[in-house]
């Protein structure tokens, strides 16, 4: 389609780069691809808390090797490391060669973020991003009797949930006043905080790390933790504070970059028409507000990657944004948004509207039913769905999905109350719990309206007198 003997170069082999190699392999069959990778393994990053959790036994279920996820066609897989790009003589430099391209790809991802905290290069304080480091962690659970994470984001509930699995003494710090502060607000926090401490998780918020200490019987290694001047022993420590997006290639380059990532435009181009960027690596838009955010989901990078792919194969494929959707696991409870929070919606300048519901999963009267809560988040002014919350014992990511695509749609409130819906007892409750926070928002919303009625009756009575 516009690709004929090009010479196509993907650096990475993650989700976005695999995704772009598979996209054009269908779509460019007589393009010369090539993939440039340090590791000569894929493996996914989400499924690493539960191997060390135990759900997943062992590591070689999720890994695999490259060339053999690619036999049978005509890409080739270089493992070396790109030390520089040429975007003027269409070049790139490795350890051990130089290459031309046609159309270069970056999928280079992200690294994890450590604070700068003394101490933290004990042995006994890793993050969590490989391979090498889930084997190292679980090396160190063996003679482990207490575990800290700090951060209480997504990834570090996960790690806490996989050490209390190991019966370990577990305490979670966050700096933020609740966890999940980036994903949920402080109300729906406290439902995921009240059921990991009744489990037997510590949780520590509004938290600040001063130092890690060393075990005295024990040079070099982690003792314990100071926050906020107070010690906690520990013989393991992980830092989940977050990641950021492997962009100095492309800025060595002159290639745009932000505090987010790589800048690109809808069709997932840089600053530099023929080099193209997807993944963890780049900077994208919020679709509610147009805020610039770091692309961090594994949906979102195989997504990034199919549309760069189509693009670069002569295609017309746009990339419109996140909508932060996200679910995960904390022992037994499941948890996911997607959307704005209220916090969120607010900075956007909108006026919001909460409709909440706790519920079952099930009817009462049906074996294994688990509690449900879910809100939903309306526009006051246009009653426009901006996003939904929701944790529960199970069927969590089916109601994400599906308030994902009513965000994507634009549906309002009354397109809410009016959902169509199935029931049977084995499967789920009735009314749905969506159309219960969606009633749930309407009646506070009549209620705001009269009262902002009423204010403004009695404030032109005040004015004629």
């Amino acid at each position: 389609m516009g690709t004929k003997n090009k010479k196509i170069i993907i650096i990475g082999c993650g989700d976005a780069g695999i995704s772009t190699a598979v996209t054009l392999l269908r779509m460019s069959k007589d393009a010369e691809i090539t993939i440039i990778e340090r590791e000569k393994y894929f493996y996914p990053r989400c499924p690493l808390p539960f191997v060390i959790g135990g759900e997943i036994v062992g590591t070689k279920k999720i890994i695999k090797k490259i060339e053999d996820m690619f036999s049978g066609t005509d890409i080739k897989i270089i493992h070396d490391t790109v030390l520089s790009i040429n975007p003027e003589e269409n070049t790139l430099r490795t350890k051990n060669q130089v290459l031309e391209y046609d159309y270069l790809v970056m999928a280079t991802g992200a690294s994890s973020h450590v604070p700068p905290i003394k101490g933290s290069n004990f042995l006994g304080c890793y993050t969590l991003r490989t391979i090498e480091d889930t084997k190292k962690i679980i090396k160190r659970i063996i003679d482990s009797e207490s575990a800290i994470v700090i951060g209480g984001g997504a990834i570090g509930l996960e790690v806490a949930s996989a050490f209390k699995n190991h019966n370990l003494d577990v305490t979670v710090i966050e700096i933020m006043d609740y966890i999940m502060g980036t994903s949920f607000d402080p109300g729906f926090s406290k439902i995921i905080e009240e059921y990991l401490t009744d489990n037997g998780i510590k949780i520590l918020k509004g938290a600040t790390v001063n130092e890690i200490t060393e075990r005295q019987d024990r040079k070099g290694e982690v003792g314990g933790v100071i926050v906020d001047r107070k010690f906690i022993p520990a013989d393991l420590v992980v830092f989940s504070t977050g990641i950021r997006a492997n962009s100095e290639l492309a800025e060595d380059a002159k290639i745009k970059v932000s505090p987010h990532g790589i800048v690109i435009n809808e069709r997932l181009q840089t600053s530099i028409p023929n080099i193209y960027a997807c993944g963890d690596c780049i900077e994208i838009k919020e679709i509610l507000t147009g805020k610039k955010v770091q692309s961090g989901y594994g949906t979102q990078a195989d997504r990034e990657g199919h549309i760069a792919g189509i693009n670069i194969a002569g295609g017309k494929g746009i990339f419109e944004g996140t909508l932060n959707s996200v679910v995960t696991k904390a022992m037994d409870l499941e948890v996911g948004r997607t959307g704005l929070t209220q916090k969120e919606a607010k900075e956007g300048g909108y006026e919001t509207v909460v409709g909440v519901v706790k519920t079952k999963t099930k009817p009462d009267y049906y074996p294994g039913t688990k509690d449900f809560w879910m809100h939903l988040i309306f526009d006051v002014k246009s009653e426009r769905l901006l996003g939904a919350q929701i944790a529960g014992g199970e069927d969590v990511v089916g109601y994400v999905n599906l308030a994902s695509m009513a965000l994507q749609k634009g549906n309002t409130l009354e397109d809410t109350l009016s959902f169509k819906y199935s029931y049977a007892p084995p499967i789920c409750s009735a009314p749905s719990p969506f159309v219960s926070a969606a009633e749930n928002a309407y009646k506070k919303l009549n209620r705001l309206r009269k009262i902002k009625k009423a204010k403004e009756k009695k404030l032109d009575v005040k004015t004629k007198k």
